[in-house]
């Protein structure tokens, strides 16, 4: 998966469309006829039994089966999986690239989980980081059963050390 999905938050009539592969109308039109259910701010959540049989109606379909990669196959059994069980589905980590990550501001706050992958490719986040303006960053150690360390220089991390061994191939991940 590209990005996160929690089946409990709301989402955007577009963004539901998307996940549908429908056309933002198509929503609009099923939500004046009741087929949807949507929150008073016009969001949906994937996980009420309305929007769910919508959502895996549309996943499951023979046109969208054959017309999608086994990666998106995938993705969307996922996605079923998480409309039943509840379950938030993580957005996959990608590697460590400070100036990819979104610089905090007075109203937003984005902070990213940082850490390697272990030998199934499973993320091991050790730290919570943010940036601030003026190369400035804030950084949070998640328990861990080793200490860890982090050295920074001008603003970006530069080096993690697990114990009194450094870290390779560091990943990050929003922590949404």
């Amino acid at each position: 998966m590209k990005k996160s999905f929690d089946p409990k938050k709301a989402i955007s009539q577009n963004s539901f469309a998307v996940l549908c592969d429908v056309n933002r109308s198509t929503i609009l039109r099923m939500i004046e006829s009741k087929t949807l259910t949507a929150e008073p701010d016009g969001k949906l959540i994937p996980q009420i039994y309305k929007n769910a049989k919508y959502i895996r109606k549309h996943l499951i379909k023979p046109s969208r089966y054959f017309k999608v990669d086994e990666e998106q196959r995938r993705e969307d059994f996922q996605i079923i999986n998480a409309l039943s069980t509840g379950e938030k589905i993580e957005a996959p980590a990608e590697p460590l690239n400070m100036e990819k990550m979104k610089m905090c501001n007075d109203s937003d706050f984005y902070f990213y989980l940082i850490g390697p992958e272990d030998e199934q490719g499973d993320f091991e986040p050790l730290i919570l980081c943010g940036r601030l303006p003026k190369k400035e960053i804030t950084i949070q150690i998640l328990p861990n059963s080793e200490p860890v360390t982090v050295d920074v220089k001008g603003g970006y991390i530069t080096q993690i050390y697990l114990g009194d061994y450094a870290v390779t191939d560091l990943y990050m991940r929003l922590d949404e």
